[in-house]
C-alpha cells in the first residue's frame, strides 16, 4: 500500500536580541513564531489500489525559545534557535494518524514538542 502525505507551514516570526558580546559579534537573542500549518494524505479507499481519498487537517502553531547568533560579516549572521512548539490540527482523523487512513471522522491534535533551526539573517 503506498500513501503520499504533504505537510506546510506559513507563519511569521519575531526575534529579540537581549544580551551582545562587547565586540558585537554575538547576540543572544528570544525567537516567537506563530504560524498556520496544514496536513493531508492521499490513502486507497478500497483494496484494488484505487480509487483513492484526500483527508487534510490544518490547524495553528505557535513556537518560542533562546536564540545564539554570530554576526560573520556586518550584515550577515548565522544563528540557531532552540524552541519549544505547541501545534494544534484538527480535521478527518485519516489525516493525523501516522500511517494516514481512510477515516473522515472529525477530531484533533495537539503536539508539544522541541525543535531546533539554523538560520541565516541578512540586514541590507
Amino acid at each position: 500500500m503506498t500513501t503520499s502525505t504533504q505537510f506546510f507551514r506559513l507563519g511569521a516570526g519575531v526575534r529579540q536580541s537581549f544580551l551582545q558580546s562587547a565586540d558585537h559579534l554575538v547576540d543572544l537573542y528570544g525567537a516567537a513564531d506563530i504560524g498556520f500549518q496544514s496536513q493531508s494524505a492521499e490513502v486507497i479507499t478500497v483494496q484494488g489500489g484505487s480509487p483513492t481519498l484526500k483527508v487534510s487537517a490544518s490547524g495553528f502553531s505557535l513556537a518560542a525559545g533562546p536564540g545564539l547568533r554570530l554576526w560573520v560579516r556586518d550584515q550577515i549572521a548565522v544563528g540557531y534557535a532552540a524552541r519549544f512548539r505547541l501545534t494544534y490540527l484538527s480535521g478527518p482523523i485519516g489525516s493525523l494518524m501516522s500511517p494516514p487512513n481512510a477515516s473522515i471522522t472529525d477530531g484533533s491534535s495537539t503536539q508539544i514538542g522541541f525543535d531546533g533551526t539554523f538560520q541565516v539573517l541578512g540586514v541590507f
